[in-house]
This record gives C-alpha cells, sequence and structure tokens, in this order.
C-alpha cells in the first residue's frame, strides 16, 4: 500500500476548503476554485521536473499515513501467506493441464 499523488493533491484541497471562509464545499466554489487547485496540485506532483522534492513528499506520506511503510518495501515475500498458496496452487494447476494437453 501507498499514498498517491491524488490522494495527496484532495487532502490539499480539504486543507484549502478548511481554511477558508466557504460553509459548503462544492467543486464550482467560486472563492477556493477547487477542481482547478486540485489540477494544478495533481500536475505539479506529476511533473517529472518536479521529481526531486515529490519523491521525498510520497516517502514522507507514505511513513505517516502507513507506519512501517520503508519494512514493507524491503520485506520478502512470505510463501505461507494466503495469496503465496492460492498462487502455488493455481500453478501448480495450469501446470498440471499443460501437461495433460501436451501428452494427449
Amino acid at each position: 500500500m501507498s499514498v498517491t499523488k491524488a490522494s495527496i493533491a484532495y487532502v490539499a484541497v480539504q486543507v484549502c476548503f478548511a481554511l477558508s471562509s466557504s460553509s459548503t464545499f462544492s467543486r464550482t466554489d467560486t472563492v477556493t476554485d477547487s477542481d482547478r487547485f486540485y489540477q494544478t496540485v495533481l500536475a505539479t506532483l506529476h511533473d517529472p521536473d518536479e521529481l526531486d522534492d515529490v519523491n521525498p513528499l510520497l516517502r514522507w506520506w507514505n511513513q505517516q499515513v502507513f507506519p512501517g511503510y520503508e519494512e514493507q518495501a524491503h520485506r520478502t515475500a512470505n510463501p505461507q501467506t494466503a495469496l503465496a498458496r492460492i498462487k502455488a496452487r493455481r500453478a501448480l494447476l495450469k501446470a498440471a493441464r499443460g501437461s495433460q494437453s501436451s501428452g494427449a
């Protein structure tokens, strides 16, 4: 799991609204112009020229929202998880079907 650039842009819009004098949130609000603000923040986060600032920002958000994020990124997959067992079973079934069709 990781924080997306879109979720950071959304949080920025919500903070902007919370700090404004508007009493009702609306995408078409003329005071905060939420839709344009969101698109501008998102465009900035996707701008390749901003990677030196965006990558540390994403890392910081991930560490705040998902404690242990750094450890998860370096953790190897556990072969005993339910997903790993399902995938292993699927691979066996697929291999068995392949050997049956080639041997028939």
